[in-house]
């Protein structure tokens, strides 16, 4: 189970919000994002507003284990799966289309993995709709944190901000 803190940047009327949170540590000091993306440590998440939170809410998000791990399935295998029947599959078809064996097996090998990634998105699409696998926002910890004036939604100006609000919630 999967527990982290956000503020509330948006509500929609439909019974979601955007919930902008500090990415893990394990994410936030990742060498590949510095030298390559210049990653920033916050995340903006889409997540039920069970809990009835407003704009400026710091907000406890769960997302639990059963679905982290249906969506890593779905992310990673059906691809793989996709990949590896279509390396059989080329390899059953070289002989009847006359192609050379590696040729075959990596065409089709390629189709596989695309078609496994097509199916991926839409799985995972079809069930962000259905709400399987989305964030949830089961507390409200501090209710109006922030409020700008000047726009409409609040948001978190720097990491070093962030972690004041993490700090001020006792963790």
């Amino acid at each position: 189970m999967a527990q982290e803190k956000g503020l509330v940047t948006s509500i929609t009327e439909d019974g979601w919000a955007q919930v902008e949170t500090d990415r893990n540590d394990s994410n936030s000091h990742c060498s590949t994002c510095h030298v390559s993306f210049g990653c920033n440590s916050e995340m903006t998440i889409k997540a039920i507003n069970r809990a009835g939170a407003g704009v400026g809410d710091l907000v406890s998000i769960h997302l639990s284990s059963r679905t982290i791990m249906k969506s890593a399935a779905i992310l990673y295998l059906i691809p793989v799966v996709g990949l590896i029947s279509g390396a059989f599959l080329g390899d059953e078809l070289s002989t009847r289309l006359a192609m050379s064996e590696t040729g075959a097996i990596a065409l089709s090998s390629l189709a596989g993995f695309v078609l496994g990634y097509i199916i991926t998105a839409l799985i995972s699409r079809w069930m962000s709709g259905r709400r399987t696998l989305s964030p949830i926002i089961t507390r409200i910890i501090r209710r109006g944190l922030v409020a700008h004036e000047s726009s409409p939604t609040p948001s978190m100006k720097s990491p070093k901000d962030s972690r004041l609000v993490s700090g001020a919630a006792g963790s």
